[in-house]
């Protein structure tokens, strides 16, 4: 199991939760996807590019360094005010 399934199963949980409270769960929300992020920065430590391009490593490398970053910027922006249609 590739480290990013681990942190997602880990971290599902509190993204549900984050969907209903966004504005309490803000910094935790902030802190979970820099912390994923730091762990795809630390995979690239192995300077290997045959396990780094394996197909079950890119995938998961690439969210960790692209997609959780995205998402953390997302939730930063995130309105304080809820919006009611």
């Amino acid at each position: 199991m590739s480290g990013f399934w681990a942190e997602f199963l880990g971290a599902e949980l509190i993204f549900v939760a984050g969907s209903y409270a966004l504005d309490h769960l803000r910094p935790v929300l902030m802190a979970i996807t820099f912390l994923i992020f730091i762990g795809g920065v630390a995979q690239l430590s192995i300077l290997r590019a045959d396990v780094l391009t394996a197909s079950g490593v890119v995938g998961s490398l690439l969210a960790e360094l692209f997609l959780f970053p995205a998402i953390g910027l997302w939730i930063a922006r995130g309105s304080k005010k809820r919006v009611v249609p």
